[in-house]
């Protein structure tokens, strides 16, 4: 799927096939496509070297490699970047580690420490940086329907997480192509990731909230906007259909909200107890008279509640029959 995602791999493309030529390029969790090596390679870099960590991916592809010429000169290796010894440090580190939250994917924890170990100290790193943006929403209303529930391929994703954990939880939701206009606030910035300069693997931000309509809010919808080059445009996943579809945080419980309504919101995460994947913590106060209305909730990378909210529930009936 990412492969082919013209408004993903192109702008990936076009920035290492800008930046690669006689240079050394290290490729982080290059997948059995080696997208961004072979496109360093096809540029004209020195060296290129991939690492995978999935012995499938590395195997399939070493396959791929024996029918693509400008691939035989990847040096591919099976290994976590964090124990890779590459003989010199490289001058130019591409990694698509980015989630639908910038960092759900483990971007912060793998970029800061492959910059410490494997990059120069005045190396690049591709991306240049993401901001993760939220803004309250109604999830029926984002989602289009009244009756929630997973397609085929989402059903055997989400079957296998739960195999990889040994049991159910509520996963975080995405979205692909949301209803915009369920939205009921003005964007508030969640996170910034700023990969060429010090990268904080846990924080904690502050922000403002603005009502923007009145309605009846449950979630807090989630989207990135990438840069992967201060020269190329951004690209915002809430407006520009990508494979990193919007995401939802669902409330304990749903509440009505009038325009220009205001309020704060933090918005914490930490290392999960993997040390690479964060979890989230969301605290909302929005201002109302004459108690203000408090939303706490938590978004686990895995574990967690099954069924914690009527929403999970309907959603996940009848499911522990398939786990």
């Amino acid at each position: 799927m990412m492969t082919r995602d013209q408004e993903r791999s192109g702008r990936f493309h076009e920035a290492v096939a800008a930046a690669s030529r006689g240079q050394f390029v290290v490729d982080l969790g290059a997948g059995e496509d080696l997208n961004w090596a072979r496109a360093a390679a096809s540029s004209g870099a020195s060296r290129v070297v991939a690492i995978e960590e999935s012995p499938e991916s590395y195997a399939r592809a070493l396959a791929k490699m024996a029918q693509d010429p400008p691939a035989r000169s990847v040096e591919v290796i099976l290994g976590n970047s964090l124990d890779v010894d590459l003989g010199e440090s490289a001058d130019i580190l591409v990694s698509e580690t980015i989630g639908n939250i910038g960092s759900s994917e483990g971007a912060a924890v793998t970029l800061s420490r492959a910059r410490g170990t494997l990059l120069k100290q005045d190396g690049l790193v591709i991306p240049d940086s993401v901001r993760t943006f939220g803004a309250l929403g109604n999830l029926r209303g984002l989602l289009g329907t009244d009756t929630p529930a997973f397609g085929s391929a989402a059903k055997h994703y989400v079957d296998a997480i739960f195999r990889w954990w040994g049991g159910p939880f509520d996963v975080r939701l995405a979205i692909a192509n949301p209803i915009q206009s369920e939205l009921y606030s003005d964007p508030i910035e969640l996170e910034r990731l700023e990969f060429n300069s010090t990268i904080s693997e846990t924080d904690s931000r502050i922000g403002p909230v603005a009502v923007t309509r009145d309605g009846v809010v449950d979630c807090l919808m989630c989207w990135i906007e990438l840069s992967v080059a201060p020269d190329l445009p951004p690209l915002d996943t809430l407006r520009v259909p990508t494979s990193w579809s919007p995401c939802v945080m669902v409330f304990p419980e749903s509440i009505s909200v009038t325009q220009g309504q205001s309020g704060v919101m933090r918005f914490e995460s930490r290392l999960s107890d993997d040390g690479l994947h964060p979890d989230y913590f969301v605290d909302l106060e929005l201002n109302r008279s004459p108690s203000n209305v408090n939303v706490v909730l938590e978004s686990l990378h895995h574990a967690g509640t099954f069924g914690g909210t009527a929403f999970y529930r309907e959603l996940f009936a009848g499911w522990s029959s398939r786990v």
